[in-house]
């Protein structure tokens, strides 16, 4: 009896890891087309000089969902971004460095946001007062300006851009905030 016992605790365990891999698959898969698509949309406008995106609402999507879903969607959330930045950018005919280097520093924006939002609102975030606000802007800021750092490394590294780092920051900065 024991042993039955035993054997359905496992097989139960074993099905509710199944559930939480694919639930964590399917979130990537999600987040991943629809950072792709919105990031297409973004390449199709590029700076002259800079060769970087006018605007970029992709990263707005990857925070929005860890908002809205909470700290357990950072590893399908930066996976989805990870995988769709570096199809998007190798689409765009960059190299696989700099499309990786962008993956990596558009998913360490939406982590830092989201860190930067939990830490100053707690588990809740509320816009109810002007300070509030403020907040949720300045996490934003934050974190454009610290991916755009990286970013800027990247395009000096690995190209497309022959532009000042300085340029591409504010260029890659304007987009992302």
């Amino acid at each position: 009896m024991l042993h039955k016992l035993e054997n359905r605790a496992e097989v139960e365990h074993s099905s509710v890891g199944m559930k939480l891999w694919l639930g964590w698959v399917g979130l990537s898969v999600a987040v991943g087309l629809a950072y792709f698509l919105t990031a297409q949309l973004g390449l199709a406008l590029l700076t002259t000089a800079e060769r970087v995106a006018v605007f970029w609402p992709a990263s707005g999507i990857a925070v929005g969902i860890l908002i809205a879903l909470g700290g357990w969607a950072r590893g399908p959330v930066a996976a989805g971004v990870i995988v769709a930045t570096l199809a998007a950018n190798l689409m765009a005919d960059r190299s696989v460095w700099s499309a990786l280097a962008f993956g990596l520093c558009n998913a360490a924006e939406a982590l830092l946001a989201i860190w930067l939002i939990e830490r100053w609102f707690g588990p809740a975030l509320s816009l109810d007062s002007l300070r509030r606000v403020l907040r949720f802007f300045a996490a934003a800021a934050v974190a454009a300006a610290t991916a755009a750092v990286g970013a800027a490394g990247a395009m000096k590294l690995f190209g497309p851009s022959t532009a000042a780092f300085l340029d591409v920051w504010e260029v890659w900065f304007a987009s992302d905030a």
